[in-house]
């Protein structure tokens, strides 16, 4: 069973990892915005040279920020006012499973599971979902609401990565530092 392996799995760990207090800030000042896509465990934090306790990672299905007032957004206001998060990046992906998922399939898995078809219709799966079919432009939109957002400082720098899933070399999509309208790198 999953539950037992997980706790013996966590048995295990706790007798080879050596205790350290670490501050709950992030030593880096950043906040990463990135996808939840299992492929990313273990080498997104080396891609990019951060270790543990020196950024705040917020996953989600296609590193999507979903509006104003989500809970992307809700959690940046955490690490910039509480944390001392300075600058965020978003990090997306190739080949990204939440690009161009098959609404009305998706609908159909979660009424066979019971999910009543009201309150499937009350989520906007097409907004959520359908939303984004090219994972650049996603990481440019979803940069530009960060930006955008009357919630954070105006002047946050927030950089737009593209990351190759397969290689982990990763692209400059939009350069934080630089102004609005700016080539980027």
């Amino acid at each position: 069973m999953l539950l037992e392996d997980i706790m013996n799995a966590n048995m295990e760990f706790t007798h080879e990892v050596k205790p350290e207090v670490l501050n709950h800030c992030p030593q880096k000042h950043l906040a990463i915005v990135t996808c939840m896509d299992t492929r990313l465990v273990e080498i997104l934090e080396p891609a990019l040279g951060i270790h543990r306790g020196e950024a705040v990672e917020i996953k989600n299905a296609g590193n999507y920020t979903g509006g104003p007032k989500c809970d992307v957004i809700r959690s940046l206001i955490g690490a910039v006012y509480s944390l001392g998060v300075t600058e965020i990046a978003v990090i997306g992906h190739t080949n990204c499973g939440m690009a161009n998922v098959n609404i009305p399939a998706l609908k159909e898995k979660m009424k066979a599971a019971g999910v009543q078809e009201e309150a499937i219709e009350e989520l906007d799966l097409d907004a959520w979902f359908g939303s984004f079919c090219d994972e650049t432009d996603n990481v440019l939109r979803t940069v530009d609401m960060i930006r955008r957002s009357p919630y954070l400082p105006k002047d946050i720098p927030v950089h737009g990565f593209m990351m190759d899933i397969e290689t982990v070399e990763l692209t400059v999509l939009a350069n934080g530092y630089q102004k609005a309208g700016e080539i980027n790198m």
